[in-house]
């Protein structure tokens, strides 16, 4: 993907860049000078990546801010079905937190969700197990929580739903 079909999310003290594709290939935790957990930008997706996007292919995808924040929007176009992502990092005090809400503008869209987390810039294969809610992952040092609704499964050292 070309650097201008990225979007910047971030919450002062760290930041993620996502693609118009729906996949978060860049994020450093829980500072900006960390080393990063998804780090498919400076590679392919196998360096760690979160995607989320529509099963079958969109017609279009575009992205925006909404108003003057950091809040971005993906809106996946299909013949008879719109989905949009809303990413964002809420500014608080504590572990960092990245929000990504999925929701159908309008008409069904299958959703398919692709995780690969790759901690010390894709270095790092972590151990990733089933909490209720979700999922933790942890690398030495290193560990992320995603809570969801939807059930997550392994694959190949990687998670799907």
């Amino acid at each position: 993907m070309k650097i201008e079909d990225y979007g910047f999310i971030g919450n002062t003290l760290s930041g993620a860049i996502v693609g118009i594709n729906g996949s978060i290939d860049w994020l450093a935790l829980p500072r900006f000078d960390s080393e990063a957990c998804f780090a498919a930008l400076l590679g392919h997706h196998a360096n760690g990546h979160w995607q989320i996007c529509p099963a079958k292919p969109a017609q279009s995808a575009t992205q925006c801010y909404r108003g003057n924040t950091l809040v971005l929007e993906t809106l996946f176009k299909m013949v008879d079905a719109e989905l949009k992502v809303t990413d964002f990092m809420p500014m608080q005090l504590g572990a960092p937190t990245v929000v990504r809400v999925v929701e159908s503008v309008h008409g069904a869209v299958d959703v398919v969700m692709h995780l690969t987390i790759r901690f010390s810039y894709g270095l790092a294969v972590p151990w990733v197990r089933q909490i209720k809610g979700g999922i933790t992952a942890v690398a030495g040092p290193d560990a992320l929580v995603l809570r969801s609704d939807v059930e997550i499964r392994g694959e190949k050292k990687t998670c799907r739903a």
